[in-house]
């Protein structure tokens, strides 16, 4: 949840430029360890990955996701794809380290297990960066002691973040868990509810037609009343946004399109204060004849049928 081990990473890379930059070096390893601090410094460029707008767009990306299910899998697969990433690094450096020196992995492994080409090379590289992670085991072992200090650094790396990935992962599964068993249990408490109450059978149908229909358009849209936060926001604020979101139906009325140009103050106000959503399944009635009409209503989304009722029949408008 936080940036330290990305932070420490990035000071590592800073630490190494410094110490490969030293003069103490012999006149051979010249131009092998200039090529590695130029590397390095190229590498630095992931302070960018820091920037507030890409943090912004991940966040942005997540509110969209309309489903909790869908949610939860988005966030397990960024979960598998930051710990590629983080391999991927690590196996690029664990092959850069093993390249300063002649006696190195590199050379001593490129013999026994065919190294010959860059591609065998990484996935060599992968394949012992996945292993600090896991318990698995990798035939590429430190040679100097260059490759020893970079696989402890490595080690107790993994040893943090591996733990932090899995935590992560058995939350979110837990999470799907109980939103499977907080819903069947609702719903066998409406059963239980009917049952004792000898409903008919008919009516139980519709019954339970409406709440599948009311809880399928809760997953896709989202009502103001469950999103508590909201209510930490101030007055005014409040306000815009109720009106952000209720006026573009209101303006389908001729009164409410003058009255949104001229005076937007009472505009906010009727948005907030008088505005209402309210969800209908198929075929429920909004209200019947002779009831007292006390609102008015816009149809955002959906057909809506109105009827003319008399003793003989019924007229459709």
């Amino acid at each position: 949840k936080t940036w330290l081990f990305f932070d420490v990473f990035l000071i590592v890379i800073d630490f190494l430029s410094l110490v490969l930059s030293t003069d103490e070096l012999d006149s051979v390893g010249i131009v092998r360890v200039g090529k590695s601090v130029r590397l390095l410094r190229v590498m630095r460029v992931l302070r960018v990955c820091r920037l507030p707008s890409i943090e912004d767009l991940s966040i942005l990306l997540m509110d969209r996701m309309a489903s909790e299910y869908i949610a939860v899998l988005v966030s397990l697969c960024r979960n598998v794809g930051c710990i590629i990433i983080i391999n991927h690094f690590i196996a690029c450096m664990w092959y850069w380290v093993g390249t300063l020196h002649d006696d190195a992995w590199v050379t001593f492994y490129e013999e026994q297990i065919n190294l010959a080409g860059w591609f065998s090379r990484y996935f060599a590289s992968v394949h012992w960066a996945i292993t600090q992670f896991t318990p698995g085991s990798s035939m590429l072992q430190p040679r100097t002691n260059y490759e020893r200090l970079y696989c402890i650094s490595v080690c107790l790396f993994a040893l943090v973040a591996f733990s932090m990935f899995v935590s992560s992962v058995t939350s979110q599964i837990i999470r799907l868990i109980n939103l499977q068993v907080s819903m069947q249990k609702k719903m066998s408490m409406l059963k239980a509810y009917l049952h004792q109450h000898a409903i008919p059978a008919s009516l139980s149908v519709r019954v339970h037609r409406n709440i599948a229909y009311a809880l399928g358009s809760n997953n896709k849209q989202i009502q103001a009343h469950d999103v508590e936060l909201l209510d930490l926001l101030s007055e005014r604020l409040r306000e815009e946004l109720d009106m952000q979101l209720v006026t573009l139906k209101l303006q389908m009325h001729p009164f409410f399109k003058v009255l949104c140009r001229r005076n937007r103050h009472i505009m906010n106000k009727i948005c907030a204060k008088a505005a209402k959503e309210q969800i209908l399944s198929q075929d429920d009635m909004l209200f019947a004849a002779g009831d007292k009409a006390h609102s008015m209503y816009f149809v955002a989304s959906g057909t809506f049928t109105y009827c003319l009722w008399n003793q003989k029949n019924q007229d459709v408008v």
